[in-house]
């Protein structure tokens, strides 16, 4: 491989650059809670004081979250106490434990399932009656 000067000086300015830029960076002004700043909106409380209600952004619809995460949760769990019995290891006397397996695979997949389905049933929204 053959030695190039001006590659050598191109990557020791450019190295020699970085660090003289960051050191002329002006020192940050943090916002304190008799500032006005941009950033004073978000130390409001969330109700006013004349008991008007939240702004419709702030207010969290109803979702489907909880169907979501018990039917999903119950299917995976099922599905995976299945896989635990069909999967179930033999001890030393050559008994397998297909109760620990079942009961272990339906709790591992119904976590994993509830957390999935909750996910996925919050982006549905309820219909309030």
């Amino acid at each position: 491989m053959r030695f190039s000067p001006v590659l050598l000086a191109f990557v020791l300015l450019a190295g020699a650059a970085a660090p003289a830029s960051a050191q002329r960076r002006e020192p940050r002004s943090w916002p304190t809670l008799g500032s006005a700043s941009p950033h004073r909106a978000s130390l409001l409380p969330l109700s006013s004081p004349s008991g008007s209600a939240l702004p419709d952004s702030v207010v969290i619809p109803p979702t489907h979250w909880w169907e979501g995460g018990v039917i999903t949760g119950l299917v995976t769990g099922l599905v995976f106490a299945g896989a635990g019995v069909a999967l179930a290891s033999a001890d030393e006397s050559g008994h397998p434990h297909y109760v620990a397996s079942a009961l272990f695979g339906f709790a591992v997949g119904g976590m994993l399932g509830f957390t999935v389905g909750a996910m996925l049933g919050g982006q549905i929204p309820a219909t309030t009656p």
